[in-house]
Parts: C-alpha cells; sequence; structure tokens
C-alpha cells in the first residue's frame, strides 16, 4: 500500500506506466555505455611512443598494422591520419576532421537519450501529478465537500508521480554527466595524439609543414562557451516540481483550517438544503377541537369534510422537520372524539403527538 492505493492498481496507472518505460530506456543505455567504456582500454602514452618510433624510422607500414590491431577511437584516428600522409595537403586536413568526427560520433552515441530522460522525467512526474491533483479536486467538487483526509490521501498518491520522476531523472542526470566527461576524455586524447603524430610526420618530412600549422592552429582557437543543455533543462523541472509540492503542502492543510470554502455546484446545492432544512424546522401542527366538533388547524377554522382536514394536516407534516402534532381540545368532548383526531394526525404522517391536558370535568 502506497498513500492508502495498492501498489499493482498504483503501478498500473497511466502515467506511472510511461515513467516506468522511461526508466527501462534509461536503464537500457546506462548499461550498454558502460560495457562500452568499460571495453575501451588504452594506455595512450604508451602507444603514442610506439606510433612516433615507428614513424621516425619510416615504417609507416608497421604503424598503420600497429593501429588496426586496437579496437580504440585513437589507434583508428592514427591509422587514417598516417595513411593520409602522403596526400595533398587539403585532403588530409579533410581526411583527419572526418575521422575524428566519425569516432566522436561512436563513441557519444546513446549518451543523449540519458540527457532527454533525465530532463523529461521530471515534467512527465509533474504533467501526473497536475492531473491527479485536478481529478482529486473534481471528485470534491462532485461529492460536496468530502473529508479532508480522503482528499489529502488523493492528492498524495499524485504527489507519487513526481517522486517517481525525479527518481528516474538523478541517475540519468549522473551517468549523463559521468559518460560526457568519459567522450571528453576520449576527445582531448584524440586531439592530444593527433597533433603529435602530425608533429613527427613534419618532422620527418613526410607531410607537409603546412598542414600542422592548419591544424595547430585550428586547435588553439578559442572556442565558444557551450554549457550543457541537459542541466540547464533538468533545473526548471524539478524547481516547478519542487514548487508545486510545497504549494500543496502549505495550502491544502489551510484550506481546512482558515474557514476558506471552495465554490462548487455541488456545495451550493448542498448549502440550499441546508437552509431548507432550517426552514422546515418552525413548522408545527396545532389542531383544537372545540365542543361542538369543529377543529381549528393553525388558530384557522376547517370546514366539517374530513377529507379536506386531513389533506390540509399531511401538507403541513410534510413541510415540518420533526413532524410534531400538538392537540388539544374542549374539556367536555369525549375521549373517543380526541383518540379519532390523533388517530387521523398519524395517518397524516404525524411521528410524534403531543396532548395538551386541561383541568375539568369530562363527558363519558
Amino acid at each position: 500500500m502506497i498513500a492508502g492505493v495498492p501498489i499493482l492498481k498504483l503501478i498500473f496507472s497511466p502515467w506511472i506506466l510511461v515513467l516506468i518505460l522511461v526508466s527501462v530506456v534509461s536503464v537500457g543505455t546506462m548499461l550498454d555505455r558502460i560495457i562500452y567504456f568499460g571495453r575501451l582500454k588504452l594506455d595512450a602514452p604508451r602507444f603514442l611512443r610506439q606510433v612516433k618510433e615507428l614513424i621516425k624510422g619510416k615504417q609507416l607500414t608497421k604503424a598503420t598494422e600497429l593501429c588496426e590491431s586496437i579496437n580504440h577511437p585513437i589507434p583508428r584516428l592514427a591509422r587514417d591520419m598516417i595513411q593520409t600522409a602522403n596526400f595533398p595537403r587539403a585532403q588530409i586536413v579533410s581526411a583527419i576532421e572526418r575521422a575524428r568526427a566519425r569516432e566522436l560520433q561512436v563513441v557519444s552515441s546513446h549518451v543523449g537519450v540519458l540527457s532527454v530522460v533525465s530532463f523529461i522525467g521530471p515534467l512527465l512526474g509533474l504533467l501526473g501529478t497536475v492531473v491527479g491533483i485536478v481529478q482529486a479536486f473534481a471528485a470534491l467538487a462532485e461529492t460536496g465537500g468530502g473529508s479532508p483526509t480522503a482528499m489529502m490521501a488523493g492528492i498524495a498518491v499524485a504527489l507519487v508521480t513526481t517522486a517517481c520522476g525525479i527518481a528516474i531523472a538523478v541517475p540519468a542526470a549522473i551517468a549523463y554527466g559521468i559518460f560526457s566527461g568519459k567522450v571528453d576524455a576520449i576527445d582531448h586524447q584524440m586531439e592530444m595524439v593527433g597533433s603529435s603524430i602530425i608533429r613527427v610526420l613534419s618532422e620527418r618530412k613526410l607531410i607537409d609543414t603546412s598542414v600542422s600549422q592548419k591544424i595547430r592552429k585550428k586547435r588553439e582557437a578559442p572556442e565558444k562557451a557551450n554549457p550543457s543543455e541537459a542541466s540547464e533543462a533538468l533545473t526548471p523541472g524539478i524547481n516547478m516540481a519542487l514548487l508545486l509540492i510545497c504549494f500543496f503542502m502549505l495550502f491544502v492543510p489551510n484550506m481546512y483550517q482558515s474557514n476558506f470554502t471552495v465554490s462548487t455546484p455541488a456545495l451550493s446545492k448542498s448549502k440550499q438544503k441546508q437552509k431548507e432544512k432550517k426552514e422546515k424546522t418552525e413548522l408545527k401542527l396545532n389542531i383544537y377541537m372545540a365542543a361542538d366538533g369543529s377543529v381549528f388547524i393553525n388558530n384557522q377554522l376547517m370546514p366539517p369534510d374530513i377529507e379536506v382536514q386531513n389533506e390540509l394536516m399531511r401538507q403541513l407534516l410534510l413541510r415540518s422537520l420533526k413532524r410534531l402534532c400538538i392537540i388539544s381540545a374542549d374539556e367536555t368532548l369525549f375521549h373517543w372524539q380526541v383518540v379519532d383526531l390523533m388517530d387521523r394526525a398519524t395517518v397524516c404522517g404525524a411521528e410524534k403527538v403531543l396532548l395538551l391536558k386541561r383541568r375539568g370535568g369530562r363527558k363519558g
């Protein structure tokens, strides 16, 4: 049970199912990248020394074979650089940039998925919370009030989606930061190894020096700051979720403790019923039978027709909340006449009959 709701019912709600799907994608992506980066093992300084020694000895074929024997982006980039050493200058620069972009794309593949998950996780949870709260208030309006405890339980269940969204987004954001750091590290190593190989090739007259100068100028050119979009996008979503949670934690309890009322059609109808109920309590049925047998109902003389008298008594009793009938009679009347009047009042709907006794003699 979570907030008074069975776990299975909560799991099979639409928003929780969407968040579960997002979490599966996130976990699958993290496992894929963990396995991939776990296989990328290379001693970059040692590899660079071996390649430089082969290039200095002008053993380009052996250097190429060394690069092909290692499954890593850096050796593959070095291989492409060595193979294009005798090409024209424009082709060398283009080949190096294409090789670097290709390897970076392979290394950073699927990492962007974690950025998307870290961004949409809190927003999906927040959307589920808002929908749940709207449904809770709609149910409150339909029932004409309801208990605050039931409403708070519904809001607590709605807030579970926000908690799930944040719980999914936090690991995804952490994994995104770790894997992005690994991608940046590999990119930095490729840049360092590439510049070193270009310099060695230039020293051995295996490549035009203008090519190395052009690459060096491009590498040393200042780059514009590019902050992480995922971190910037994640912050507003989490802030909105926290603000919503704080709002309902503070506002909803005060709504029931500070005479704050919600205007709804059901509540207005309930108030109208209470007003009518209050008006009914003021109505009474007073019956007096005179010595000649005439009947007075609420101090008004009634015709001798018994059906007319019964109909008026029935209407007055329907408008009375307590269904109270007060009967008094002249002291000269017989008992059976008063008992008959009491029976008629009971048949017309009186639940309580009050008989006023008077002192004096009575006939029969």
